[in-house]
């Protein structure tokens, strides 16, 4: 969970951080400090805050208290920015930011040296809830008119503010220990403050489309002021002479001829736009909703082996190309989309005419309405990402599953054991650890070679798949010698012993029955009247209750009573002893 939450950090830092640099060139020199210019010290800081929290989480944790004084000035300023707005008559107060921002730290200092976890974040959430509202406040106070560009970043703040109540309310029902810290939180919680961070990038980039649209908009009235004084002056040189009516005549002359030649080389840039969609890679689609017709481009046609003399294809057309188990869901998407509740981008399958199986990429959006407002006309672009879902898939494998046997490596068993040790001490449930040695394995590599001892732990790995459930955790530690978590055994000793007992005596009886050598006979030189070979297995197992030992004490424990099995005599099953947990 720590390196999960350490990834979102980095890529939210980088994209906040991304949105600083494209807000550079919004900002008028000199007024940076300036409150018309809080906005852009909001992102600043917004994107400071995490940088911060990226550090602490590898560095310190005592730079949490900088990163959530950031965050919280991040907010601050935002609430000052729409004030500003509001009333840029009034006198700002310049010294309130610097002050709130040293009372804030101070207070939230003491708090995470002096209190616990839920209390320091309990203080930030409701800090930036009362942010929110004084934000949301400001905006409805600038009135309908002017809030008509705000729109979608007031809907965003006001998620904003929802998630940080939710987040409190789950923070005052969901008691922790005190010694956790931000990277520790459980999952519901977690997933609630990647939901605000998401957002609040969300309403950024609204703030940003607003920022833009309004210098749009200066600049179009003083190229219409500029205009407009031009035409005066050409009307005053009109009414002076008729003269220079002729001149402007032939001027005007002058422009339509350049207009054509405008117009003349608009056609040429489309057909030069059309070729470069074509060869770009991506299939491009023009749907015209009242009619339902879809038109495409030859990149489109290609990637799904379409007929190429077909100009046009309809609605249907479109659903039987897609995989049957997506098709509600990308339906979903476009309904969502014509509603206007957000841009279509959607990551699906697609069956080709022959039948094979591809991975894209959907993108689209509503370009034309009727005066009624409803949708008529929306165009998007595919993009074939088969290969970057195979590689992603492959890469997922190496990474945490064992290349042979197809379970788990060491890597992921380590995060599996680690969570299942918590549970155990949340819920006060039993769990098992068992550690499988085959016995003889070295004499079946000494005498058939190590492509039969691979195909010996194939084979053991397939059968214990078999008996171990589900929800539980198989991996190999290397070598011969595999590892098993069985979780939620009961919360009685004697109950938990029984059912690790039950499936330790099931592996043994399955993994000791002869494996027959035939079936590789035919890639495999064997030696004469080699049919089949007995590799039997010695198992240790170690229960816990919480997470009072460690991984590698556990381990430990496991390995030595293996090793008292194999002392037995091996295809034994032995338990470390536990006194104290009875």
């Amino acid at each position: 969970m720590a390196y999960l939450n350490e990834i979102l950090f980095i890529v939210t830092t980088l994209i906040l951080w991304g949105l600083v640099a494209i807000s550079i060139p919004l900002v008028k020199q000199g007024r940076v400090f300036q409150s018309e210019s809080f906005w852009f010290m909001a992102f600043v800081f917004r994107a400071s805050a995490f940088s911060f929290f990226t550090i602490a989480s590898s560095v310190h944790f005592g730079l949490l208290t900088l990163a959530n004084t950031l965050l919280f000035a991040s907010s601050l300023h935002m609430a000052l920015f729409f004030r500003f707005l509001r009333r840029p008559e009034s006198k700002q107060f310049k010294w309130l930011p610097s002050l709130a921002i040293l009372v804030f730290g101070l207070i939230f200092e003491y708090i995470r040296q002096q209190g616990e976890f839920q209390e320091r974040v309990f203080f930030a959430l409701t800090i930036m809830a009362f942010c929110l509202i004084w934000q949301l406040l400001e905006m409805r106070l600038l009135g309908q008119v002017r809030l008509k560009k705000l729109k979608l970043f007031f809907f965003t703040s006001c998620l904003e503010l929802v998630l940080v109540l939710t987040r409190l309310g789950g923070l005052y029902f969901h008691k922790d220990p005190p010694e956790i810290n931000l990277f520790q939180e459980p999952i519901e919680l977690a997933l609630i403050r990647w939901a605000w961070f998401s957002v609040t990038i969300i309403s950024y980039v609204a703030l940003i489309g607003y920022w833009i649209d309004r210098i749009s908009t200066k600049n179009a009235q003083i190229v219409a002021e500029n205009n407009s004084i031009k035409l005066a002056i050409a009307n005053k040189k009109i009414d002076q002479s008729e003269k220079q009516l002729l001149s402007t005549l032939e001027d005007f002359k002058s422009a339509e001829v350049k207009l054509d030649v405008a117009q003349n080389e608009l056609l040429k840039r489309e057909e030069l736009l059309r070729h470069v969609l074509d060869i770009s890679g991506n299939g491009i689609w023009d749907w015209n909703i009242f009619t339902g017709e879809v038109k495409h481009n030859t990149r489109w046609i290609e990637m799904l082996g379409e007929d190429p003399s077909k100009q046009y294809f309809s609605v249907d057309d479109f659903k039987s190309r897609i995989h049957p188990d997506d098709l509600s869901a990308v339906l979903k998407q476009l309904s969502q989309t014509l509603e206007g509740l957000k841009d279509y981008q959607y990551r699906y399958r697609m069956i080709r005419l022959d039948g094979s199986q591809i991975w894209v990429e959907d993108k689209g959006k509503v370009v034309e309405t009727s005066p009624e407002g409803k949708p008529v006309r929306m165009v998007g672009a595919i993009t074939d990402i088969s290969e970057e879902v195979t590689s992603n898939e492959k890469l997922q494998a190496l990474a945490f599953y064992d290349p042979l046997t197809k379970v788990l490596n060491r890597r992921l068993f380590e995060d599996r054991l680690d969570q299942t040790l918590k549970n155990a001490e949340r819920h006060q449930q039993f769990g098992a650890l068992l550690i499988l040695d085959l016995d003889k394995f070295k004499d079946l590599n000494d005498t058939y070679g190590h492509q039969i001892g691979d195909f010996r732990l194939v084979e053991v790995a397939k059968r214990m798949k078999d008996i171990i459930p589900e929800v539980d955790t198989i991996a190999r530690m290397g070598g011969d010698e595999f590892a098993i978590i069985l979780s939620e055994l009961g919360s009685e000793y004697s109950l938990a012993y029984t059912q690790a007992n039950n499936i330790a005596e099931k592996l043994c009886q399955s993994l000791s029955t002869t494996l027959p050598l035939e079936r590789t006979s035919d890639l495999l030189s064997l030696p004469k009247g080699s049919k089949q070979y007995s590799c039997s297995a010695s198992i240790g197992i170690t229960l816990f209750l919480g997470s009072q030992l460690t991984q590698s004490e556990l381990l430990a424990q496991a390995d030595f009573a293996m090793y008292q099995a194999k002392k037995a005599g091996g295809n034994q099953v032995c338990f470390y002893s536990h006194p104290a947990i009875k």
